[in-house]
């Protein structure tokens, strides 16, 4: 890619972490190496940062990686937490899988952690539906592999590694993507798809990563992560073990869980004031509260979905002041066994609307990747959105949100049958080995073409939610989000459902003011 093109100069020393070893379960009393990694080298130019780390593998082949980038400052403070522009095989760095990463910069940082990880033993075990992985092993690692220190892009350093993989990452244009990773669709015409160019020699096939998420997590000051520009958070609506996001609780537990939020957010570093959800090519626009109201009112909107969607409403729902202008009902269960009650829930949601209403639709997306079929999907989403545009005036497909089975089933490099945590039992982990991100891209890419076909929009919820791994709503949550990533689900979803002029297949979060 044009990012890598640039490399200048390869320095004297490399910047590595010691190997890590990583280890099985502890019901094992005797701890196995499976899988550890180690720094071949950095280079850095103007534009991107590229780390090469030799995986040394001993129990997986092909194990599905995901990378996350952490901007920090001069003082090490956290600047933002993204997805590098790629996760891809090279050769030639002396082990037996080269993977490069190239992150590109971001304002203001001079150094980028660069955090690779083994999160599923193969692609095809990440995939398994639910009655081929009754009797499989847990697919999930989420094994740290290695973390990088190096300078930020446009730092005049470099690091010296393997010359002939930093060579050929720079001769081809960028390096091999281990897989063709979709998407959801552009944020808008001034998005910029960072995609990699020119002739790149095929992977090994096997190989996979995870998708970018498309935005960033940055460091923000607290007036500016609320979801309304014209009120502070409603100290009310925060989440206690009675049920999320509900309004009878402690003043200050929404600014706690707040402040957690932003910790974990950035992890060992010293954390901001909050943290905030930017998109890449875009801005989510900020309502007043008066805005806000008046577009759900007016265009009657109405939430349909899972859990996720549930609390993304009923955060939006307090902090508006229940004012009764947030309308959600519940889709669950999978498609197409429950094809019918979807139906009649289409139904019901259009007739208590009324004419002219706007719906956002998530058909069921966690409930599917939990116990439903990915190859089904598809045609049954189909049959909903032509029902739901003959019902609403307005129709958007919410895309199913990310989930981090490591929340559930705890960390391990090598093989589980069940969970490396002693407090979740057997038939637990069992029911929920099929909810792994590819299925999750899987369903939102089917979900995508079945939206295309019919000229209706996507909203992409996944992005924010796919760096949330450190801001479960509780403790050993899979799946469900902390008050920062719900923040930033209910600002898209709020986006979306109050624009104005769309074109079909574009991602809805325009610039311009509502107000």
């Amino acid at each position: 890619m044009a990012a890598a093109r640039g490399i200048l100069a390869l320095a004297a020393t490399i910047t590595t972490i010691a190997m890590l070893s990583l280890h099985t379960h502890r019901r094992n009393n005797a701890p196995t190496q499976c899988l550890a990694g180690a720094a071949s080298g950095y280079a850095v130019s103007a534009d991107a940062t590229v780390v090469v780390v030799g995986v040394a593998e001993s129990s997986h082949a092909a194990p599905v990686f995901r990378a996350t980038v952490t901007a920090l400052d001069g003082a090490g403070k956290f600047l933002a937490l993204y997805s590098p522009e790629s996760v891809a095989a090279v050769d030639g760095c002396g082990a037996a899988l080269c993977v490069a990463v190239v992150a590109a910069g971001h304002p203001g940082a001079a150094e980028l952690r660069v955090a690779l990880f083994a999160e599923y033993a193969s692609l095809e075990a990440a995939t398994r539906g639910p009655t081929a992985a009754k009797t499989a092993v847990v697919p999930f690692l989420g094994a740290p592999v290695l973390e990088v220190r190096a300078p930020a892009a446009g730092a005049a350093a470099a690091g010296r590694g393997t010359l002939s993989a930093l060579a050929a990452a720079h001769d081809r244009g960028a390096p091999a993507p281990f897989a063709p990773r979709g998407g959801l669709g552009h944020c808008g015409a001034a998005a910029r798809r960072r995609r990699a160019s020119g002739a790149a020699a095929e992977p090994p096939a096997a190989a996979a990563a995870l998708r970018r998420a498309r935005g960033r997590w940055t460091a923000a000051p607290a007036a500016a992560a609320t979801l309304f520009s014209d009120a502070p958070r409603n100290r009310t609506c925060a989440s206690r073990d009675g049920g999320p996001f509900e309004a009878a609780v402690v003043a200050d537990a929404f600014e706690a869980a707040g402040r957690r939020s932003a910790a974990a957010f950035a992890a060992a570093y010293e954390p901001p004031p909050a943290v905030a959800w930017a998109p890449d090519g875009c801005a989510l626009r900020r309502f007043t509260v008066r805005g806000a109201r008046q577009c759900l009112r007016r265009r009657r909107v109405v939430f349909f979905g899972d859990s996720v969607t549930r609390h993304a409403a009923s955060f939006l729902e307090c902090e508006l002041g229940f004012s009764g202008d947030v309308r959600y009902v519940p889709f669950r269960g999978t498609l197409p066994a429950n094809g019918s009650a979807f139906r009649s829930q289409l139904a019901a949601g259009a007739d208590a609307a009324g004419p002219g209403a706007t719906a956002l639709l998530n058909f069921a997306g966690l409930w599917q990747c939990a116990y439903g079929d990915v190859d089904v999907y598809q045609n049954a989403v189909a049959e909903l959105l032509a029902d739901a545009k003959r019902r609403f005036a307005k129709v958007f497909v919410v895309a199913t949100t990310a989930v981090f089975p490591h929340q559930l089933f705890g960390v391990a490099a090598c093989d589980r049958k069940y969970s490396t945590r002693d407090d979740v039992p057997h038939h637990v982990a069992q029911g929920k080995r099929t909810m792994t991100e590819p299925r999750v891209e899987a369903l939102n890419d089917a979900a995508s073409a079945a939206a295309r076909a019919l000229g209706v929009h996507v909203v992409d919820a996944w992005s924010p939610t796919a760096l949330a791994s450190s801001d479960p709503l509780v403790p050993g949550d899979m799946r469900h989000h902390g008050p920062a990533t719900t923040t930033a689900v209910a600002a898209t979803l709020l986006d979306a459902a109050c624009a104005s002029a769309l074109a079909p297949g574009v991602e809805v979060r325009p610039q311009s003011s509502p107000n």
